[in-house]
């Protein structure tokens, strides 16, 4: 059984590494649009573990910061657009506090934080990923962005490997019970 969840992890991690890969080689829109998807997908699983996927018109608004957040910086670091430009997200802004505060709700000030703390934690994070990129003279290099991939990798899999064949004392049982002390402290050193 050990076995069989270590070739699933290593056919889906291969997957994933070529998928990353060939869109971080195409170039900065395509790596635009990974950041975008990983973003999207990231936010959604955000407003689900806090419960306020719900109703649909609460959310929406949020995407739609987001979306053009991530235009922003897009137009910024690929055409030359000022900063000015992140101008645009304030209505939205003000549109998602908005429509936030007009939707019952227990308690409409901690959805109100926890969908603007989203924004923060995954949407800025994904941007400040890709923005990563552009680093050296403005200009997109791939290879910061696999550099980046490899070290990420590399702790990933000796954490894992390790922790399977030496893991004995819980990380954090409640958000990931397959973590271990051990397995964390080995793949920071291969790093």
């Amino acid at each position: 059984e050990r076995m069989s969840e270590f070739y699933k992890r290593s056919i889906t991690g291969a997957c994933i590494v070529g998928v990353i890969s060939v869109a971080v080689y195409l170039g900065p829109y395509t790596f635009f649009l990974l950041c975008t998807a990983i973003g999207f997908l990231g936010l959604s699983e955000f407003y689900r573990l806090f419960r306020v996927l719900r109703p649909l018109h609460r959310i929406i608004p949020a995407f739609l910061l987001a979306g053009s957040l991530f235009a922003s910086v897009f137009l910024v670091m690929n055409f030359n657009f000022g900063m000015d430009i992140f101008l645009v997200s304030i209505p939205i802004a003000s549109f998602v506090l908005a429509t936030s505060l007009y939707i019952k709700s227990s308690n409409p000030f901690n959805d109100i934080a926890i969908i603007f703390l989203g924004q923060i934690y995954v949407i800025l994070g994904m941007i400040f990923f890709y923005c990563c990129a552009f680093v050296i003279d403005a200009v997109y290099e791939p290879l910061i962005i696999w550099g980046f991939f490899l070290f990420l990798w590399t702790d990933d899999t000796g954490a894992y490997i390790f922790g399977n064949l030496f893991g004995k004392y819980r990380l954090a049982p409640t958000i990931s019970p397959g973590k271990t002390w051990e397995g964390s402290t080995a793949g920071a050193f291969l790093v």
